[in-house]
């Protein structure tokens, strides 16, 4: 249609106003169809937006460009300022160097705060992403909700793996979290991490990831040595017997001060054996890899070329998916009830009423 034709040519090129009504819609992490159709609603239908979808993706496309190249670091901090404005207890804070430029950096929105409240007493994170252009450690500080689905309590980014910076990392999460220290934390080990815990965190319950001890034996141990190590991480033994035993493995394997890793892990074997970790709390995690779940949806999306500020931006994204899950669980829970027999006790026809399906399990 030729009037068609002319009508959207003379609609490409988006006004000053409709610019600044995209930046505040697309910011907020809408998708390009969602933010027409508030145009629409807005402007009273499609005819009177003045752009269609096209306009919007280039003006993103142009946009995100212009900003990345530019300022990157002041572009995530004024974000962090905006969320400040929607979100009266978003809890944000950062670092720099003698020259301005960005360090380290954290933040926790209200609903992450309101979670740690409710499930914080165990906190899982890894520090073995690196997801940006910058090459920096990201952190994600997450839990289990009562559904036993991934929960997030906050985000950090720090420009090394040094102790200092973990330091600061974990003295502003408890910062944020109204100075409640958690019961026990999973960590993949890593030492300086390990040391910042000691320090900030003494009375916290701190176990090492059993995954990353699998992926550290595959590479230094070798049948049968491995599946006799296993047996010392997995089986229920008491704690005279596990040393008895880790004596017999030291021994049949000749396991010399000179293997620098046997030696490490023996020494901090009260942190990942099950003989020492039983009836610790954990809630029944070994690993962190409630952590890498949320690692890897960003790590999907993202490479390490992109800025920080998609980083920031995917992350919300993620997080926003995964309390839609959680709500949709709710309302599942709010309307049924776990299966339990005809004859089943009081007892467990009471629990099905109380917990949700995956702690009922």
């Amino acid at each position: 249609d030729p009037d068609q034709s002319a009508f959207l040519r003379s609609h490409r090129r988006m006004n000053d106003a409709h610019k600044a009504d995209a930046v505040e819609y697309g910011l907020g992490g809408l998708r390009t169809f969602q933010i027409m159709n508030v145009a629409e609603k807005q402007h009273g239908g499609y005819p009177h937006v003045g752009y269609i979808s096209r306009d919007l993706y280039n003006f993103f496309a142009r946009y995100k460009k212009k900003r990345i190249l530019g300022r990157d670091a002041d572009f995530v901090l004024n974000h962090m300022r905006v969320q400040e404005e929607r979100d009266a207890e978003f809890f944000f804070k950062y670092t720099t160097d003698d020259e301005g430029h960005l360090r380290n950096l954290f933040w926790a929105d209200s609903q992450s705060q309101i979670d740690y409240e409710a499930f914080g007493d165990v906190v899982v994170f890894d520090s073995t992403y690196r997801v940006n252009r910058y090459n920096l450690p990201f952190v994600a500080f997450v839990g289990l909700n009562h559904h036993r689905s991934t929960v997030v309590f906050g985000i950090g980014v720090v420009s090394d793996e040094t102790h200092k910076s973990y330091e600061w990392l974990l003295q502003t999460f408890v910062e944020a979290m109204g100075h409640k220290e958690p019961i026990s934390v999973i960590t993949d080990g890593d030492s300086a991490m390990r040391k910042a815990i000691r320090k900030i965190l003494p009375r916290t319950d701190h176990r090492l990831c059993s995954w990353h001890i699998e992926q550290n034996m595959i590479r230094h141990l070798r049948n049968p040595m491995l599946d006799d190590f296993r047996k010392l991480i997995y089986c229920r033994m008491g704690v005279y017997q596990f040393e008895k035993s880790g004596e017999e493995f030291k021994a049949n394997y000749e396991i010399k001060e000179e293997n620098e890793w046997m030696s490490r892990m023996y020494k901090l074997r009260k942190k990942w054996a099950a003989a020492y970790t039983k009836g610790r709390y954990f809630l029944g995690m070994q690993s962190n890899q409630r952590s890498e779940s949320l690692n890897s949806r960003v790590h999907n999306q993202l490479d390490r070329k992109m800025s920080l500020v998609d980083v920031v931006e995917h992350t919300e994204h993620c997080i926003s998916r995964m309390r839609r899950n959680e709500a949709e669980l709710d309302a599942i829970c709010s309307q049924s009830v776990p299966f339990t027999r005809i004859d089943a006790c009081l007892l467990e026809i009471n629990a099905a009423r109380i917990y949700t399906p995956n702690f009922f399990k």
